[in-house]
Formats: C-alpha cells, sequence, structure tokens
C-alpha cells in the first residue's frame, strides 16, 4: 500500500527542489500570526500531519489567522503549517510513476470555491495546455515522485503562478480523484464536474432536476441530500460531495465546465433554518 507523505514531510522532501511554498510550523496561536506576518499574506493555515480539506483555510487578513489556527487543530492535535499562498491556475497532475520516471495520463483543470475553503467547486479535462506548460507539469511531476520515492499511480496538487515555475501542494493517491476519473483520460472529448451549492438548514426540498438533467451535455446528475436532512456550511469535499454534483461532456473540458455548471445552477436546495 501506497502511503502519502503529509503536508510537512512533502514540504521537507521537495524544499530543495524549488517547487513548494515558503513555509513554518507553528505551535501556537500567538506563533502562527507572527509566522503569517513573517511570510507575508495570504497565507494557508492547515495540520502538518495529515491532509485535511477541513482543517484548511487560506487566509488574507492577520485578524483571521487564530481562527484558521484552532480549526487546524481540531482536525490533528500536532503543529500546524503556515505556507506563503501562491495564486495561479490550480490543476491536477494523475499518472503513474516508478524506477525514475513518471507517465501522466491527465492533467484536470480545478476551480476553487471561494476563499477561505480550499478545495474544487469543479473540475475538468482536458485542461487547455501549451507544449511548454504541459512540459513543466510532466517534469514537475517527476521531480516531485523521485523527491519522495513514489512508487504507482499518483495525483499531483499543482499551482502555476503567472511568474516561476509550478509550486506543488500536495501529493496522494490517485484515490482523490477516482469518484471523477471517469472520462477524464479521454482526450478526444471534453469532460466535467461541478458540485451543487446549497445553503444551511434543514432540506425541505429539491427542485429543478429534471431540468438539470435535459440540459444538452449532462451525463449525470446526483444529488446525495434528502428531506429532513440538516445542511451545514460546505466547509469541505465530505460536505460539497454529500450535497450532489454534475457531470458532463462536450468537445473540450472548458465547455463541459459551462454546461456542468449552468446545470448546477438549475438545482435548487430549499432549506428552513434550523430550529
Amino acid at each position: 500500500m501506497i502511503r502519502e507523505p503529509s503536508p510537512v514531510a512533502l514540504r521537507e522532501a521537495l524544499a530543495a527542489s524549488g517547487i513548494v511554498s515558503p513555509f513554518r510550523l507553528a505551535e501556537t496561536r500567538a506563533e502562527a500570526m507572527d509566522l503569517a506576518r513573517c511570510l507575508g499574506l495570504p497565507v494557508v493555515v492547515r495540520p502538518s500531519a495529515r491532509y485535511a480539506t477541513a482543517g484548511t483555510r487560506l487566509i488574507e487578513h492577520p485578524e483571521d489567522v487564530p481562527l484558521a489556527f484552532a480549526v487546524a487543530r481540531r482536525c490533528d492535535p500536532g503543529p500546524v503549517l503556515i505556507e506563503s499562498a501562491c495564486e495561479g491556475r490550480l490543476y491536477y497532475v494523475a499518472g503513474v510513476a516508478g524506477h525514475g520516471n513518471a507517465h501522466v495520463s491527465a492533467i484536470v483543470g480545478r476551480v476553487p470555491i471561494e476563499p477561505p475553503y480550499c478545495f474544487d467547486g469543479g473540475l475538468y479535462a482536458p485542461a487547455k495546455l501549451s507544449k511548454g506548460m504541459r512540459r513543466q507539469l510532466v517534469e514537475t511531476a517527476k521531480t516531485a515522485c523521485d523527491c519522495v520515492k513514489w512508487h504507482g499511480a499518483f495525483c499531483l496538487d499543482v499551482t502555476v503562478p503567472e511568474r516561476g515555475g509550478p509550486i506543488v501542494s500536495g501529493l496522494f493517491t490517485r484515490e482523490r480523484l477516482a469518484p471523477w476519473m471517469d472520462g477524464f483520460q479521454d482526450p478526444s472529448r471534453g469532460m466535467a464536474v461541478a458540485w451543487v451549492c446549497s445553503r444551511t438548514g434543514v432540506v425541505t426540498g429539491v427542485t429543478g432536476l429534471l431540468e438539470a438533467r435535459e440540459t444538452p451535455g449532462v451525463i449525470e446528475v446526483h444529488i446525495g441530500v434528502h428531506e429532513g436532512d440538516t445542511l451545514g456550511h460546505p466547509a469541505d469535499e465530505e460536505t460539497r460531495n454529500r450535497t450532489g454534483f454534475v457531470r458532463a461532456a462536450a468537445e473540450n473540458g472548458e465547455a463541459a465546465l459551462d454546461i456542468a455548471r449552468r446545470a448546477c445552477a438549475l438545482i435548487q436546495i430549499e432549506t428552513s433554518p434550523v430550529v
């Protein structure tokens, strides 16, 4: 079984390669605030021992650092990782590595939800890339896998800033993408998945499902909530996945994403306040 490196182990292994953001470890809230000021905002605050979107926040204002530290600590009691936030285009690079080689089978574009949360509201493939950028991403995947001696299927979390080379945020097994990989490795057509947004409260009904399913290009609509369920803030991937998603196909990834997002907008999960 492949063991994923922890966030701090990955960054320590890749530090010399220059493909990770500057980072520090904080033991206290006060230390986290000092390190955030030292690194310069915005920063990402996350647990250092394991990946958990529920414990990860993108912080743009210093007064929000203490709460982000507490959220990370609730997910894992160890030191909290503070790193410089890297703005740019987001991708998952998926493939297989071993014996000094890395074969990339798919590069998936990512659409993040609004800060402070750090997970995706949409995925699409194939991502539109120049030959040079694709080559850079393949080389980054090879470097990352070599540095941690990775053997097997991988999914690399990468940000490409406007200036400079790709920055790695995570290295996972392919299970991270497995529920959404159907069609992502077929270069002959575009595929996308977008997640349904919802308000907090008790679910009283769901409308727009028929219209979403009849949207040209939509191949799957899934809603995981039922009347009487209580919905909290979509603060992590688990909550997002539970709510529901739309999968679509088109001539390219961006067009498929547009279809999936338009279909999602037709779906209304109606809620009432929690009493």
